[in-house]
């Protein structure tokens, strides 16, 4: 069956591991993050009333030999073919985010983050969802699980007492379990 294999699949799953590999060092939320320190002084003025944007220092990045690679998968991909399409729009899609990256703190950062994000309010694919509704929800969700986190319990099992309980319910769901946990209690 191996003699049999498309070999445009085979082409295409070698860009897509040289692809993994260029791409493997990038980090964009990583680096866009603004540090923990200016984070909150920044969140502090905000519920303040105060809100203005922190001076950040980027790390300058020479991202050319990445571009460079992906430029080279996207030309090498089959352009009519389905798997072709895909890795030419996801090495677009990268070679975009090394340009955003290495513009970091200026101005041209905010052309390379429409290309690759939109504009705020703009309808995500497939979809009448806006990118600013899905923001939205993805908060609320922060927000509702910040507050279930930042509620201590109100009890503390031991692991004795929860290994007990998960033996019992063990040993309810399954007599296979009930009997090795009769031989390793005694």
């Amino acid at each position: 069956m191996k003699g049999n294999a498309d070999p445009s699949l085979a082409h295409h799953a070698a860009l897509d591991a040289r692809l993994v590999v260029a791409v493997r060092n990038l980090r964009l939320l990583q680096s866009v993050s603004w540090p923990q320190h200016l984070q909150q002084e920044f969140l502090s003025a905000w519920h303040s009333g105060r809100a203005a944007l922190p001076v950040v220092d980027y790390a300058i990045q020479d991202l050319s030999g990445v571009r460079r690679e992906l430029e080279a998968i996207t030309a090498a991909a089959d352009a009519a073919h389905p798997i072709g399409i895909y890795l030419q729009r996801t090495a677009e899609s990268w070679i975009v985010a090394t340009q955003l990256l290495e513009t970091l703190g200026t101005p041209a950062v905010t052309e390379h983050s429409v290309r690759l994000f939109g504009r705020p309010g703009e309808a995500l694919p497939g979809g009448g969802t806006s990118n600013l509704d899905a923001a939205r929800h993805f908060i609320d969700l922060a927000d509702e699980l910040d507050q279930e986190l930042s509620h201590e319990a109100d009890y503390v099992l031991s692991a004795q007492t929860v290994q007990e309980e998960l033996q019992l319910a063990l040993d309810r769901f399954s007599p296979a379990t009930r009997s090795r946990s009769n031989s390793t209690r005694n």
